[in-house]
């Protein structure tokens, strides 16, 4: 988790193995339903926390030596 502009960014890391399948994109193990428990487990920690601020899902998605970044998952 980190702070931009105001906004907690709580970030999902995925990765992939160079020796990994062919063809395999990490990003598509972020499904809906695990989008469903971040947001749920981030909003419990939030009033955990007595936080009231915006948020925002990132990933960060590993494959071999290409690392991306992917900002506010919750939008795709």
């Amino acid at each position: 988790m980190y702070q931009k502009n105001g906004i907690l960014h709580f970030i999902e890391v995925k990765s992939a193995s160079v020796g990994a399948k062919s063809g395999f994109e990490p990003i598509y193990n972020i499904t809906p339903s695990k989008i469903e428990k971040l947001i749920s487990t981030i909003g419990f920690y939030l009033s955990m926390q007595n936080l009231t601020q915006e948020y925002c899902l990132d990933a960060l998605i590993i494959k071999g030596e290409h690392i991306e970044f992917v900002e506010n998952i919750t939008l795709c």
